[in-house]
């Protein structure tokens, strides 16, 4: 699933569950933002791209 608002285009991971609790991202310029997909009015939290490439590694090792 993919929102859009604004020009900001949130993706949501292909593991969500149907209850939308999951994480969705937005790939910015510098940076990548997460949030709640279940609260789409949620706080957003950013990571710098190499600490996102780093996070979603360490993850997937573990998945």
């Amino acid at each position: 699933m993919i929102t859009r608002i604004g020009s900001v285009q949130w993706h949501e991971s292909s593991y969500s569950v149907d209850d939308g609790s999951c994480l969705e991202v937005c790939p910015l310029a510098a940076d990548v933002a997460a949030r709640d997909s279940k609260l789409a009015e949620s706080p957003v939290i950013s990571f710098g791209r190499r600490q996102w490439t780093d996070f979603v590694r360490s993850v997937t090792r573990v998945a």
